[in-house]
């Protein structure tokens, strides 16, 4: 009979949820890259590539404490430098976002409606590619 470590169920599905969203944000960085004739992108989407490793780190120590029932110690310098990374991310995103929405508007594409402001830009090379 094979013994389950309900932990490393834990920390399995930890790391498959962060490497979907870090997947679904490379995507849209890829996209830009390759000039497709759909581009979405923006500052959160660039954003979430930069936080995966933190949100991984905090997910790591909340199964962890929820599977032990004791408070873990946290590794400071791990969560720092993990915590600079996100910043850069911030960083970076704002300025990135802001670079490809004037980059993408000169190389001919049009800006599609948002329903919301929290949702990302659409980008696309004719203006009947919209989705209304």
């Amino acid at each position: 009979m094979v013994k389950i470590n309900p932990f490393k169920l834990y920390l399995i599905a930890a790391f498959l949820l962060s490497l979907f969203c870090f997947y679904d944000s490379i995507i849209y960085y890829i996209d830009y890259f390759m000039m497709k004739d759909r581009i979405i992108f923006s500052f959160q989407t660039g954003l979430l590539c930069f936080a995966a490793p933190l949100i991984i780190y905090f997910s790591y120590l909340t199964f962890a404490c929820g599977y032990t029932k004791k408070p873990q110690k946290m590794n400071n310098k791990l969560a720092s430098s993990f915590a600079i990374i996100g910043i850069i991310g911030i960083i970076f995103s704002f300025f990135f976002s802001a670079y490809v929405s004037i980059d993408l508007t000169n190389k001919g594409y049009y800006t599609c409606y948002k329903s919301s402001i929290f949702a990302p830009n659409e980008y696309v090379i004719s203006k009947e590619m919209c989705k209304q």
